[in-house]
Order: C-alpha cells, then sequence, then structure tokens
C-alpha cells in the first residue's frame, strides 16, 4: 500500500485541517503543510495516524482537547 507523505499532500496543493473533539470547543485550524515538513521531514506521513502523534492538543483547550483530522 502506498503510503501518502506530507511532500505527496503540499505537491497536490491539498488542505489539512485539525478538528478539537471537545464539545465546548470544535475549534477548527489549517495546518502549514510546509511548516510541518520543516518539523518532520518530507517523508514524514500525511495521514491520521502518521500526524496524531506529532500534534499537540487544543490550545483554546489543552487539557481535554482531542483532534480529529480531515483534508
Amino acid at each position: 500500500m502506498l503510503r501518502k507523505t506530507l511532500a505527496d499532500t503540499l505537491a497536490a496543493r491539498e488542505t489539512i485541517y485539525v478538528n478539537c473533539a471537545h464539545p465546548m470547543c470544535c475549534k477548527s485550524t489549517k495546518l502549514d503543510i510546509q511548516a510541518l515538513i520543516d518539523r518532520l521531514g518530507r517523508d514524514h506521513g500525511s495521514m491520521h495516524d502518521d500526524l496524531s502523534d506529532s500534534l499537540q492538543g487544543c490550545r483554546s483547550r489543552p487539557p481535554a482537547g482531542v483532534l480529529h483530522m480531515h483534508s
């Protein structure tokens, strides 16, 4: 199975958003793909399972925020 990388996502001009799953927040934030490449590397995976450990919780509600991603 092919693995989609951050470089693939940037080249395809795709967008990745993360959403806080806390019912009182539900904040959605567009990720800066180039900043992720600078931090994690071009070959880092761009799917949910690849990024979920690399991202921190929601800044609005750090202890309870859970991030869900969609592209």
